[in-house]
Protein backbone atom coordinates (compact mmCIF):
# COMPACT_ATOMS: atom_id res chain seq x y z
CA UNK A 1 0.00 0.00 0.00
CA UNK A 2 1.03 3.63 -0.36
CA UNK A 3 0.77 6.94 1.78
CA UNK A 4 0.20 10.30 0.28
CA UNK A 5 0.48 13.31 1.96
CA UNK A 6 -2.74 15.98 1.90
CA UNK A 7 -1.63 19.50 2.58
CA UNK A 8 -4.44 20.92 4.55
CA UNK A 9 -3.10 24.49 5.31
CA UNK A 10 -0.53 26.25 6.75
CA UNK A 11 -0.19 28.13 10.07
CA UNK A 12 3.49 30.07 8.94
CA UNK A 13 1.32 32.73 7.47
CA UNK A 14 -2.28 32.61 9.96
CA UNK A 15 -1.14 32.47 13.24
CA UNK A 16 -1.94 35.79 14.30
CA UNK A 17 -5.43 35.17 12.24
CA UNK A 18 -6.11 32.24 14.05
CA UNK A 19 -5.50 33.47 17.50
CA UNK A 20 -7.88 36.16 17.03
CA UNK A 21 -10.53 33.74 15.99
CA UNK A 22 -9.96 31.41 18.59
CA UNK A 23 -12.37 32.84 21.12
CA UNK A 24 -15.66 33.54 19.14
CA UNK A 25 -15.25 31.12 16.22
CA UNK A 26 -18.43 28.64 15.93
CA UNK A 27 -18.57 25.36 13.90
CA UNK A 28 -21.46 27.53 11.46
CA UNK A 29 -18.57 30.19 10.51
CA UNK A 30 -17.14 27.52 8.80
CA UNK A 31 -19.19 24.88 7.95
CA UNK A 32 -22.74 23.87 6.30
CA UNK A 33 -24.48 20.69 7.33
CA UNK A 34 -26.29 18.69 4.74
CA UNK A 35 -28.69 15.81 4.83
CA UNK A 36 -27.60 12.15 5.37
CA UNK A 37 -29.44 10.22 2.62
CA UNK A 38 -32.46 7.38 4.64
CA UNK A 39 -29.98 4.45 3.58
CA UNK A 40 -26.73 6.54 4.55
CA UNK A 41 -25.06 6.16 1.49
CA UNK A 42 -24.26 9.61 0.94
CA UNK A 43 -25.99 13.20 1.31
CA UNK A 44 -29.11 14.42 -0.31
CA UNK A 45 -27.79 17.41 -1.85
CA UNK A 46 -24.26 15.80 -3.37
CA UNK A 47 -22.64 19.67 -2.91
CA UNK A 48 -22.17 18.38 0.17
CA UNK A 49 -19.32 15.28 1.25
CA UNK A 50 -20.32 12.66 3.53
CA UNK A 51 -18.03 11.83 6.21
CA UNK A 52 -17.87 9.49 9.51
CA UNK A 53 -16.86 12.14 12.56
CA UNK A 54 -16.67 10.30 15.45
CA UNK A 55 -19.03 7.22 14.13
CA UNK A 56 -21.42 9.84 13.20
CA UNK A 57 -22.22 10.04 9.34
CA UNK A 58 -22.53 13.91 8.58
CA UNK A 59 -22.83 15.70 5.27
CA UNK A 60 -20.38 18.72 5.18
CA UNK A 61 -19.37 21.31 3.13
CA UNK A 62 -17.22 25.04 3.48
CA UNK A 63 -19.65 27.84 4.06
CA UNK A 64 -16.82 29.83 1.20
CA UNK A 65 -14.46 28.39 -1.21
CA UNK A 66 -11.47 30.82 0.29
CA UNK A 67 -8.21 30.21 1.46
CA UNK A 68 -9.72 32.00 4.66
CA UNK A 69 -12.41 29.32 5.28
CA UNK A 70 -9.99 25.85 4.48
CA UNK A 71 -7.23 27.34 7.04
CA UNK A 72 -10.09 27.71 9.34
CA UNK A 73 -11.44 24.09 8.39
CA UNK A 74 -7.68 22.60 8.71
CA UNK A 75 -6.81 24.26 12.41
CA UNK A 76 -10.34 23.91 13.97
CA UNK A 77 -11.52 21.18 12.70
CA UNK A 78 -8.77 19.14 11.52
CA UNK A 79 -10.21 15.42 11.54
CA UNK A 80 -13.55 16.76 9.37
CA UNK A 81 -11.88 18.20 7.16
CA UNK A 82 -9.19 15.93 6.80
CA UNK A 83 -12.11 13.97 5.63
CA UNK A 84 -13.53 15.95 3.41
CA UNK A 85 -9.96 16.30 1.76
CA UNK A 86 -10.07 12.51 1.13
CA UNK A 87 -7.96 11.60 4.37
CA UNK A 88 -8.56 9.05 6.82
CA UNK A 89 -9.35 10.17 10.55
CA UNK A 90 -9.45 6.71 11.94
CA UNK A 91 -6.32 7.35 13.87
CA UNK A 92 -7.31 9.06 17.26
CA UNK A 93 -4.39 7.95 19.13
CA UNK A 94 -1.74 7.91 17.31
CA UNK A 95 1.58 7.90 20.05
CA UNK A 96 4.75 7.91 18.28
CA UNK A 97 7.17 7.01 15.51
CA UNK A 98 10.55 5.80 15.52
CA UNK A 99 12.85 5.12 12.75
CA UNK A 100 15.59 2.26 12.80
CA UNK A 101 18.23 3.59 10.48
CA UNK A 102 20.33 -0.31 10.91
CA UNK A 103 17.01 -1.68 9.48
CA UNK A 104 15.81 1.12 7.55
CA UNK A 105 12.24 0.56 8.59
CA UNK A 106 9.56 3.13 10.48
CA UNK A 107 7.88 2.20 13.39
CA UNK A 108 4.49 3.72 14.73
CA UNK A 109 2.16 2.60 17.72
CA UNK A 110 -1.17 3.55 17.73
CA UNK A 111 -3.63 2.97 20.52
CA UNK A 112 -7.04 3.57 19.42
CA UNK A 113 -8.24 3.20 15.82
CA UNK A 114 -11.78 4.13 15.44
CA UNK A 115 -14.62 3.19 12.93
CA UNK A 116 -12.36 1.20 10.47
CA UNK A 117 -11.86 2.23 6.98
CA UNK A 118 -15.00 0.11 5.37
CA UNK A 119 -15.00 0.46 1.11
CA UNK A 120 -18.41 2.56 0.02
CA UNK A 121 -19.18 3.78 3.43
CA UNK A 122 -19.55 7.17 5.00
Amino acid sequence: FGVDWIPLASVADAREELASLSETLVFSDIFEIGEIKGDLSGCVDETFTPIQANGVPECLKLTTETEQTKKLAAFFETRRYCAMMGGTHEFTKWEGLNFDKEGKKWYTALSAVQGGMVENSI
